[in-house]
């Protein structure tokens, strides 16, 4: 099947769909509309009315499947810092669930919680809260890390 406008206008909502996924990194929508587009043009090339699914759940199925090349792609313009990409997953990971825990109970949860929640252990939890704490006195960091203040 070819990518004709009637079929764009078919899968457009679907396509933007995927791209509000994405806003809320700091990447431009139109890189992020590319990028989409590209994918569903995949998907309709791909599609088969014989399968029983219609275009849009067929685009929507492909855009998902194809959401971690996107994913990597995200984090290969927003990591400024390199974080290691399985790295940068988990810390994606353990926020969405920190703050998925953090609407459910009405408070923040404690680590038992968030490590039932992952499927991490509490010690990987605690890590990840060290990790991700903000560095409140530096002379303190600097000197616990063997440097002078």
């Amino acid at each position: 099947m070819q990518l004709t406008p009637e079929v764009k206008k078919t899968i457009n909502r679907v396509v933007e769909e995927r791209v509000r996924t994405y806003r809320a990194a700091k990447i431009p929508e139109e890189t992020l509309r590319k990028w989409a587009w590209e994918a569903a043009e995949a998907a309709v090339e791909k599609y088969n009315e014989r399968d029983g699914a219609t275009l849009q759940q067929w685009t929507r199925w492909h855009l998902r499947k194809m959401s971690s090349q996107v994913r990597k792609r995200v984090l290969a313009e927003c990591n400024v810092g390199h974080i290691p990409e399985h790295r940068a997953f988990h810390v994606v990971n353990f926020k969405q669930t920190e703050a998925k825990l953090t609407l459910k109970l009405s408070r923040t949860p404690c680590r038992c919680a968030l490590a039932d929640e992952l499927g991490w252990s509490v010690k990987e939890v605690e890590r990840m809260q060290r990790e991700l704490a903000p560095v409140t006195d530096w002379p303190e960091l600097i000197e616990r890390l063997g440097g002078e203040p």
